[in-house]
């Protein structure tokens, strides 16, 4: 019998939005899916606080992140994915990749 994934859902409550940790319990790979940015509209400040406790949560179980889909068009918070890319990459050695389909220009070009 085959180990569920673990799922880790984190809400953002500025934006609404969820966050997602999806884990393989057996190897510890795991994907983030829709992580974000934390924007204040008054100062127009972006800062990396929920970013920055996903990461706290992936070094305390031990994951290794291995992708960052992204699964919409994302006109409701900023995406967080590239500023993780680069924490990733020093801190597992590689740059995860960032996955979206292949229409997401399409997408953008209609909304």
């Amino acid at each position: 019998m085959s180990a569920t994934a673990t799922i880790d859902s984190i809400h953002h409550p500025a934006t609404g939005t969820w966050q997602y940790i999806v884990a393989d319990p057996n190897t510890l790979n795991a994907i983030i899916i829709d992580p974000v940015l934390d924007f204040d509209a008054a100062t127009q400040i972006i800062t990396t606080g929920d970013a920055d406790s996903l990461v706290s949560t992936i070094r305390a179980k031990g994951y290794e992140i291995v992708r960052m889909p992204e699964i919409h068009a994302h006109a409701d918070h900023l995406i967080a994915s590239a500023d993780l890319q680069q924490v990733f990459d020093r801190t597992q050695g590689f740059n995860p990749p960032i996955c979206i389909g292949k229409r997401i220009t399409q997408v953008q070009q209609t909304s």
